[in-house]
């Protein structure tokens, strides 16, 4: 019923993300990502994004009765777009080698994958509607009020995957929009156990992380709990490679964003992916 509603009540706005949100686009977006070139805001494919994108935030900002419009954000948009499409071709090992392997490692090409980091960019920066700084939380808020997870359902399961994975992919994407200043939204003193126990007690990182109980213990899957750590870490450094711009700094927070993610991984087996044992860990680690 919930869905019907939001089919009528946010019509307009459904039929304008569908100009950004759909299959012939994303084809064309992965295609990109193996066009070598330098990609130009101002070429015609993405000034035609940006006025579509432009199009539906206005239609929110109407909906909603903001005061005004956020200008900046189609081009915002189109960074954070570019910058999806271009991270293969980083070369990041002159900031840390070993960071710079993890990355590309995790790194994919299949449209499971693709569909979540572009899903991610098409969402991330809807709170800035209503607030200067991106807010993930807000974000997410948004992007489930208007109904919008259920577009990228059925595009995914037009896309010819199946509706298991349409759902997985869109509670990554939830998750992701979610965590996306992860680094930041918690005091560094502490940051790791606040950000573990946030997670183990979200009911959509639940399902994500197949968390179940046996012989009296909590525990969660291990390559779930993977990609979910270098989803986590892709996101962090897509933030560094558009907001900083200073060598040193950016050197900094590369090494210091993947010692946090090789951290969670190392308790992770040490705890043998139990729950309790591992936030214990993470707290004993500092």
């Amino acid at each position: 019923l919930k869905k019907d509603m939001n089919k009528i009540v946010f019509g307009e706005i459904h039929r304008k993300f569908r100009t950004i949100v759909n299959g012939e686009l994303f084809e064309k977006l992965a295609e990109e990502r193996g066009d070598l070139k330098k990609k130009q805001p101002a070429s015609k494919l993405y000034k035609e994004i940006a006025e579509n994108y432009s199009r539906f935030i206005k239609e929110i900002s109407e909906t909603e009765g903001f005061d005004k419009e956020n200008t900046d954000l189609p081009a915002l948009f189109i960074r954070d777009l570019i910058a999806v499409i271009d991270l293969p071709q980083y070369e990041l090992d002159t900031l840390d080698d070993e960071a710079d392997k993890y990355l590309h490692d995790n790194l994919s090409e299949n449209k499971y994958y693709l569909y979540m980091i572009f899903g991610f960019t098409m969402v991330a920066r809807l709170s800035m509607l209503k607030y200067e700084k991106n807010i993930g939380a807000e974000s997410l808020k948004m992007f489930m009020e208007y109904g919008l997870d259920t577009i990228f359902v059925e595009l995914i399961e037009q896309s010819g995957l199946s509706s298991f994975h349409a759902e997985r992919i869109v509670r990554h994407i939830r998750a992701f929009v979610f965590y996306q200043n992860w680094w930041r939204d918690y005091e560094n003193e502490g940051l790791l156990l606040d950000l573990s126990k946030d997670i183990f007690e979200d009911i959509n990182m639940a399902s994500i992380l197949q968390i179940n109980e046996y012989e009296g213990k909590i525990w969660f899957n291990r390559e779930a709990f993977e990609d979910l750590a270098a989803g986590l870490f892709v996101v962090s450094v897509l933030e560094m490679l558009r907001n900083i711009r200073v060598a040193a700094e950016r050197k900094k927070e590369f090494k210091k964003r993947y010692r946090y993610i090789q951290q969670l991984l190392e308790t992770a087996v040490e705890s043998q992916y139990e729950v309790t044992e591992f936030l214990k860990l993470i707290k004993e680690k500092g």
